[in-house]
């Protein structure tokens, strides 16, 4: 109870600083953001990718038991559909305030466009949360069988909003760094591993803290481990390969995005904050899967998830960094960007955000029903 007592309260400073965060943004725009005209999307796009993946991956590993009926997995389905809608809401928050005026939002509704990847993103996210509050809303009437229609829409639904996600980048032609058929791909796997990781942290956390009703999350936590090690294996073999191609290639953009990361502003980020935490750590410690233990699984979870973040930034920033036109022979001219206060209160809200409704709702619906 004093662990959970002490979350709350780092987590309830953590929301305070990103409110701050936000009111800055509310007061005076885009000024107090790190974007430029060269480098529109920053670290609050990243912050949105994270979350809005992590959501997908949870809703997925939640239909292991309520879609695909591996009976191992049915002690996390509650709690993983509830971090769903938790982090997708974080996602939705981010973006808002990217925006600077997050009423503009409601366009979305008033004015759609049918050709716009980024439209059907939003619009895909918006019917993906509707379909996974009815299935919560639905556990918590004890109606099993539209639990079960509402979950596998919400798989559906999740499926295309992540893969959507993806190609929002994959089908921008004038950042070829991101652009291919792969990236809703990418999206996918990346939403997986951050849902397994989060996943990890709840259930090892619980295994520690013993609350009433944490279910059977000893037995649990290897099986969530070997999967966490085959996600992070997949993420990092699709990264060597499409930086690979990328700079084998030497293809106008596609080259200079991967420059960026390997040797260029951003090398430093990438080796260390994404090859190193992202895939080379967590391998270290998952690799013996026979030695698990669950203090080496919960470091494991928390820093790929660390790992991740920073590989959604580098991601976004590549992309961008490397300026539009290169002419042959020229020394390139990278974009300039820096992380505001702004935006790291807003990344550090969004991360106590889910950390405090995390512990709400386990406090709320898991330790008072296992209590009754």
């Amino acid at each position: 109870m004093d662990s959970a007592v002490t979350w709350k309260r780092v987590s309830l400073l953590m929301m305070l600083l990103g409110a701050v965060g936000a009111g800055a943004i509310l007061l005076f725009g885009e000024d107090v953001l790190g974007t430029t005209d060269g480098v529109p999307w920053g670290s609050l796009i990243a912050t949105y990718l994270f979350f809005a993946a992590a959501s997908v991956g949870l809703t997925l590993m939640a239909s292991l038991w309520y879609v695909f009926g591996v009976e191992a997995f049915k002690p996390l389905t509650k709690r993983a559909l509830y971090l769903a809608i938790i982090s997708v809401l974080m996602g939705f928050g981010a973006i808002g305030l990217e925006l600077g005026r997050p009423l503009n939002m409601f366009w979305l509704i008033f004015s759609p466009n049918f050709s716009s990847a980024i439209w059907w993103m939003g619009t895909l996210y918006a019917v993906y949360l509707g379909f996974r509050i009815l299935c919560v809303y639905c556990i918590y009437k004890n109606d099993e069988r539209k639990v079960l229609t509402f979950s596998r829409i919400t798989v559906v639904a999740g499926l295309l909003a992540v893969s959507n996600l993806g190609s929002v980048f994959g089908n921008a032609q004038a950042r070829p760094f991101w652009q291919g058929a792969a990236m809703p791909i990418y999206f996918i796997i990346v939403a997986l591993l951050t849902g397994a990781a989060i996943l990890i942290i709840t259930f090892a956390m619980l295994e520690k803290a013993k609350p009433l009703g944490s279910g059977n999350g000893e037995a649990l936590l290897p099986l969530l481990g070997r999967l966490l090690l085959y996600f992070v294996v997949a993420f990092g073999f699709f990264k060597f390969w499409y930086l690979s191609n990328s700079i084998y290639g030497v293809n106008p953009g596609t080259y200079e995005g991967a420059k960026v990361l390997l040797s260029g502003p951003l090398s430093l980020q990438f080796w260390v904050m994404e090859v190193g935490l992202a895939i080379m750590v967590p391998l270290f410690l998952l690799a013996r899967p026979n030695s698990y233990t669950n203090g080496k699984l919960l470091w494991a979870a928390l820093i790929s998830l660390a790992g991740v973040f920073f590989a959604h930034q580098n991601f976004v920033l590549a992309g961008q960094l490397a300026p539009l036109q290169v002419i042959p022979g020229d020394t390139l001219m990278y974009q300039q960007y820096q992380a505001m206060p702004a935006e790291w209160s807003i990344i550090i809200g969004g991360i106590g955000a889910l950390i405090y409704f995390s512990l709400w709702v386990e406090q709320k619906y898991f330790r008072s029903t296992a209590a009754a």
